[in-house]
């Protein structure tokens, strides 16, 4: 993720317009500051919940999303109480401002990661060893901090939600992806990394207006936050290692032994 300050937005009251140089179809900037990743992935949200195809099962997936959202920013679930969770974003993208929006869900996706991470730290050692070595999860759930690719499989598997990757160098798309929990049968939000800076792919692109300042949200108190102290966190993924070097070596070993025995004697066969 990044940390551009640029973000195409408009302010309340602006016309929006269509980019003459993004025809339907296209990887559209919706900036971030640490969090582009989260940005990205609320923009392609709010594309991919609306799909037809996705009408059946679509509210049941995503049903923890809304139970978080309308508690960090409860005056939208006042307004929304009484509809379904499509007709919700249906209305919320009429009334708030694009960008901040985009921003509202970010953080509320960024939460929902973060718990996912303290949760099974060891299934995301990335995420706290290496470059994000010392950022603890209250750091992570601010939404400059910057996490690695970890974030977006700890959403993906936390909400099951499909998502893909496109990973590019300039101009040409490398040949492999990054995919977390894609179905055939089902299309997922689509995002593309490229020098570390994470935008989504819209399928109708309207880009709001730049604005002079980076959003800014008020999110209430996060009563579901599921938090772990970092020390305990680094023993479970130290333990986790060591698990999984003892079981390499037991194969190992074991593996020496038949090869050393050979056929006859109960070993490998050749």
């Amino acid at each position: 993720m990044s940390f551009q300050q640029h973000f195409f937005i408009r302010t309340p009251g602006a016309s929006v317009y269509r980019s003459p140089e993004h025809k339907p179809g296209a990887f559209v900037d919706v900036g971030g500051t640490g969090d582009c990743g989260f940005r990205a992935i609320a923009a392609g949200l709010m594309e991919w919940y609306s799909m037809p195809v996705l009408t059946k099962g679509r509210n049941a997936l995503l049903e923890s999303f809304w139970v978080r959202f309308d508690v960090l920013f409860p005056a939208h679930a006042h307004q929304t109480a009484v509809l379904t969770p499509m007709q919700r974003l249906q209305q919320l993208k009429k009334r708030v401002p694009y960008h901040q929006l985009v921003v509202e869900i970010a953080y509320t996706l960024r939460q929902i990661a973060v718990d996912e991470l303290c949760a099974y730290p060891d299934q995301y050692p990335g995420a706290f060893v290496g470059e994000n070595e010392g950022t603890s999860p209250t750091m992570m759930r601010k939404m400059t901090t910057w996490i690695d690719e970890s974030s977006l499989a700890a959403l993906s598997n936390a909400l099951h939600l499909p998502i893909t990757v496109n990973v590019v160098e300039g101009a040409k798309s490398l040949p492999h992806r990054l995919q977390y929990n894609v179905d055939p049968g089902c299309p997922s939000v689509l995002i593309q990394l490229e020098k570390g800076h994470y935008v989504p792919y819209l399928r109708d692109p309207i880009l709001p207006a730049r604005p002079s300042l980076v959003p800014t949200i008020a999110p209430a108190k996060d009563d579901l936050a599921f938090d772990r102290n970092l020390p305990e966190i680094l023993v479970m993924i130290a333990e986790d290692q060591k698990r999984m070097k003892d079981k390499f070596e037991s194969i190992r070993e074991t593996l020496e032994t038949q090869l050393l025995l050979g056929p006859r004697q109960g070993g490998l066969s050749k």
